[in-house]
Order: structure tokens, then C-alpha cells, then sequence
């Protein structure tokens, strides 16, 4: 993605290229060129020398520091900078997929109702009268209780509980 797109999509000011190819996100000791990093802090200019060339999201107040012999460095400016790191991280992050079906080893009560492309991990409960919608997810050792209901795209970790009657994404 172009740092163009990244700028537009974060709603930050571009200072230098547009064109620069964006295919990630690191912290400023890791990051690498193609990838964009965080600097809110006047302490972590330092890191800049060392780690230069990159991209960076940085508060709109913060003001450039000598960087001789450095190139100037593309910057996203953003009044609310950790704000637009996170979701910096949201854009290019893939979330891990699941296949979808039943595990041997959950109890699935008869009368529960299971959306398509569902995934219910290992030794999973889910009780009577439970609407469980599309693409759910729930790992091993989840528990959804009597009449719960669940909307589309749910994603539960490990040991996770829903309790009786309760309503989750559904309006």
C-alpha cells in the first residue's frame, strides 16, 4: 500500500514521498524500510539515528532534529499519534483463520443453532436454545450458556464464558 493510502486511510498529514511502498508496521528498533514505526516521544529521537531509514507516525507538535548525515524521513503527522498506530497495526494485520466445523470433542446441545462457517474448538459447551451466528469462533474451553445469543463474525479466546440469555452483536 502506498504511504499515500496509509496517510489517508489514518487521516494524517504526509510530510515527504506518497509513493513509498508500505507493507507493515514495527517498533522503531525492528522496523525496516517498507515498514511504518511510532515516535511520540522527544527520548526516542536517539533511535531515529540508529534506525533511519523510515517511515513514522509522530505527533503534529514534534519538531525535527538534526539528523545529519540522514535523509529527511517521510513522516505521518497525527495529533493523537497512538490512535492512528493502532490502527496502522489494524490495516495490516491479517487475523489467523479457522476452519470451519465442530470439534469431536465439544458437546453441542440438540437444540442449539449454529451459523455457517462456524469454528467450535475442543471441549467446548454449548447449551440448549444458544444462537450461535456466522463465522463464529470460539476456542477450546468455551462455554456459552442456555438461550445465549451470538452474533456474525464472534470471536472468543480459550476458556471464554457467555452467560444465560445473554445477547452479544446482535441489534
Amino acid at each position: 500500500m502506498k504511504l499515500s493510502d496509509v496517510a489517508q486511510k489514518l487521516g494524517c498529514r504526509l510530510e515527504g514521498s506518497p509513493e513509498i511502498e508500505i507493507r507493515g508496521v514495527a517498533g522503531i528498533e525492528h522496523a525496516e524500510a517498507g515498514q511504518i514505526t511510532f515516535l511520540a516521544n522527544r527520548r526516542y529521537f536517539p533511535l531515529l539515528r540508529r534506525h533511519a531509514p523510515r517511515r513514522f507516525l509522530s505527533k503534529k507538535e514534534l519538531r525535527w532534529i538534526d539528523m545529519r548525515p540522514c535523509p529527511p524521513l517521510p513522516a505521518l503527522r497525527s495529533s493523537n499519534p497512538y490512535l492512528a498506530f493502532a490502527h496502522a497495526l489494524e490495516l495490516f494485520y491479517q487475523p489467523p483463520r479457522y476452519a470451519p466445523g465442530i470439534h469431536p470433542t465439544a458437546i453441542i446441545a440438540k437444540s442449539a443453532r449454529i451459523g455457517e462457517g462456524a469454528h467450535i474448538g475442543p471441549y467446548c459447551y454449548v447449551d440448549e436454545d444458544v444462537e450461535i451466528g456466522r463465522n463464529a469462533m470460539l476456542h477450546s474451553f468455551v462455554t456459552i450458556y442456555r438461550g445465549a445469543m451470538i452474533g456474525d463474525d464472534f470471536f472468543s479466546h480459550a476458556h471464554a464464558v457467555v452467560r444465560e440469555f445473554c445477547r452479544l452483536g446482535i441489534v
